[in-house]
């Protein structure tokens, strides 16, 4: 029974948005308005103008 339990102590468990969340902007999905080619969102992040996090 104690394969059932869940320990939370284990610092690598992490939250489902947290497994889920984009780690580069190629990841995000539907928001080619804000981050197809020419647009500024993207040329500030390649330049690191803006951190994503």
């Amino acid at each position: 029974m104690s394969n059932l339990s869940l320990d939370f102590s284990d610092n690598t468990f992490q939250p489902l948005a947290a497994r889920m969340r984009p780690e580069n902007l190629a990841q995000y999905i539907g928001q080619q308005h804000l981050l197809a080619a020419g647009k500024p969102l993207p040329a500030r992040y390649r330049s690191r103008g803006i951190c994503i996090r």
